[in-house]
């Protein structure tokens, strides 16, 4: 068996597809399936089940897969650490983040950082905080961009920036009389929060919880703008980091919410198990040093 072979049976067995695995790999299809074969013949079993509507895996291929994936990971993480220079900083950097953080740091991603290191490319796919994590975890991301708090015994977490959260509401509202509201002042109140991939959707709960209610959700929505607009119409209050309502609408105000479990703190995570690419620790640092919200 040649690890060329195995690595090539891998990538096809992760895409679930042979076109895909040519594509990443470059190389064509008719190199791929003779390497395959050529591995099948040496070991003396079927790996893959081929026909033209479907891609299946064999028992005898899926236990090579389970050990040969790990095998071709610690090859590759071994192949970046011995490129990954510490004085070098160029290459590219997949960044997951929420959308609901992307507005806020686009500025420092998409211009500050790229300023500084214009020889890093830096892809933010955008997901709930929750979704990330999963993908982070899946190896299809080197990092993100969450709201704490993270799973410290699977994730390296780096602290960013801490804030608050504020409740926005219409200006006549009896809460906007408040300097800063109790989270227990929300019993009666009809909200509309964030979704449930969003890890700031938990943690207010939770707050809630602990205070002895459940909390009255009118509606949810992965976007804060659509949030924004259904408090504009009456359908409820909502709860958002206060950065992002800063520049609230005509006849909207917002005001903190009170209580150190409702802080809002962004965080850097990375697979706690994976060599951490140098230009990841260069971003982290960059975003320590240079985020703030007035």
């Amino acid at each position: 068996m040649e690890f060329r072979q195995l690595y090539y049976f891998v990538k096809v067995a992760d895409e679930g597809n042979y076109t895909r695995a040519s594509e990443k790999l470059h190389v064509s299809q008719p190199s791929l399936s003779k390497a395959i074969q050529a591995l099948e013949r040496s070991l003396g079993v079927t790996l893959i089940v081929r026909t033209s509507r479907s891609f299946q895996l064999t028992y005898m291929g899926e236990q090579l897969y389970e050990k040969g994936r790990e095998v071709v990971r610690l090859y590759e993480e071994l192949s970046a650490q011995m490129s990954d220079l510490p004085g070098r900083a160029s290459g590219f950097l997949r960044c997951g983040i929420p959308p609901v953080l992307s507005t806020l740091l686009a500025p420092y991603l998409l211009i500050d950082f790229q300023r500084r290191y214009p020889d890093i490319r830096v892809e933010t796919p955008e997901a709930g905080s929750k979704v990330i994590g999963r993908r982070l975890l899946s190896d299809k991301l080197d990092m993100a961009l969450v709201m704490g708090p993270a799973d410290a015994s699977a994730f390296r977490v780096s602290p960013i920036v801490s804030d608050v959260l504020a409740l926005a509401m219409p200006e006549g509202h009896r809460l906007a009389a408040l300097k800063s509201v109790e989270v227990d002042e929300l019993r009666s109140e009809r909200l509309v929060l964030l979704d449930e991939s969003y890890q700031l959707r938990e943690s207010f709960e939770s707050a809630c919880a602990r205070r002895g209610f459940e909390p009255l959700v009118a509606a949810s929505s992965a976007s804060w703008d659509f949030l924004i607009t259904a408090v504009e119409l009456g359908q409820g209050l909502t709860v958002l980091p206060r950065p992002i309502l800063r520049d609230l609408r005509p006849g909207l105000v917002y005001r903190p919410l009170a209580g150190e479990d409702m802080r809002w703190n962004i965080v850097a995570i990375t697979r706690r198990d994976r060599y951490i690419p140098h230009i990841a620790g260069l971003l982290i640092e960059f975003l320590q040093e240079n985020v703030r919200f007035p």
